[in-house]
């Protein structure tokens, strides 16, 4: 059936127009009583924190990784700024 207001096309039992929600005369409506619980939306599902989400890191994990990027941070810092003035033989 198509929309009087706007035009759209829409589905022959449709209740308001996909375009614009013009709301459809329900007098042909042949369905009976309707289930309210088909009215509803399905509820979104609940935000998850990122910390327990599975394959994460554990604390230890990130101690480990903190410890390794300083050091390694410490060497190229070293090798840049200090390494020809303190070891010769580089």
């Amino acid at each position: 059936m198509y929309c009087i207001t706007c035009g759209q096309e829409n589905e022959e039992h449709a209740k308001f127009c996909l375009k614009c929600g013009h709301p459809f005369s329900t007098t042909n409506d042949n369905t009976g009583n309707p289930n309210p619980a088909n009215n509803k939306m399905a509820p979104l599902p609940a935000a998850v924190p990122q910390d327990s989400l599975p394959g994460g890191l554990t604390e230890e994990e990130h101690q480990t990784a903190r410890t390794f990027a300083t050091l390694a941070l410490a060497l190229v810092l070293f090798s840049i700024f200090g390494g020809a003035n303190l070891a010769p033989w580089w």
